[in-house]
């Protein structure tokens, strides 16, 4: 079942949450604030419950009114005994036992699988940075590329998205991997996103990934957003 226009909805990867904008080629797109729209599969996305208004009250008729009755010809009432609201125990959290290896019988030792961490749309460097490769055959994988004019657009569209992805999952910094080539793609970067207060950019390092990508070290107000 899918989600409606206007319906808010929240990325399960992330605490980032929006309204249901459109849907179009299979593709939900998520208003994250006004102006700001992100592509989501259904897969990704979970339903919130709305917020229910009370039901106005309608409005009371003369007429309709009950009549109200002397204090002496009013029936008595039995009285309802006070009682105290249950009183809550709070469960103490549950202990688990540290990964290690279980010791089975005649000396032999089984390994615990450790838990499998939650899967990402991303590459993450051994270093634990999550990284964007913003080349063509990267993005595009199966080789259906965009035409010669909109692949600009559509590169630093997906630095927005990866963007506020990482913003969702607290990350201090994250890697844009633009290439070199004629320096359009990082000028464009670093045109839009260097007078933004919520991050820093500043070349990543040169021994990892030479001159071809940028650094974004994250901060976590949302005023400049």
């Amino acid at each position: 079942m899918g989600f409606r226009v206007g319906q808010r909805v929240m990325f399960r990867d992330s605490r980032m949450q929006g309204l249901v904008r459109s849907y179009r080629d299979q593709t939900y797109w998520i208003e994250i604030e006004p102006g700001w729209e992100i592509p989501a599969k259904q897969s990704e996305l979970i339903a919130l419950a709305q917020a229910h208004s009370s039901p106005a009250q309608k409005p009371e008729n003369p007429s309709e009114k009950a009549i109200e009755k002397k204090p002496d010809a009013a029936p008595d009432l039995p009285q309802i005994p006070e009682t105290k609201p249950p009183e809550i125990i709070w469960e103490k959290k549950p202990s688990f036992p540290k990964v290690g290896r279980a010791k089975m019988g005649q000396g032999k030792e089984k390994p615990i699988e450790k838990a499998k961490k939650q899967s990402s749309p991303y590459p993450i460097s051994a270093r634990g940075v999550y990284e964007l490769d913003l080349h063509l055959p990267a993005l595009y994988p199966q080789g259906r590329m965009p035409k010669r004019g909109e692949a600009l657009k559509i590169q630093l569209e997906h630095v927005r998205v990866f963007l506020y992805w990482a913003l969702g999952r607290r990350c201090k910094e994250v890697i844009l991997i633009h290439g070199v080539g004629e320096g359009k793609l990082k000028e464009a970067i670093w045109q839009e996103y260097e007078h933004r207060n919520w991050l820093d950019l500043e070349a990543a390092p040169y021994a990892e990934y030479g001159i071809g990508a940028t650094r974004v070290r994250l901060r976590f107000s949302m005023r400049g957003l």
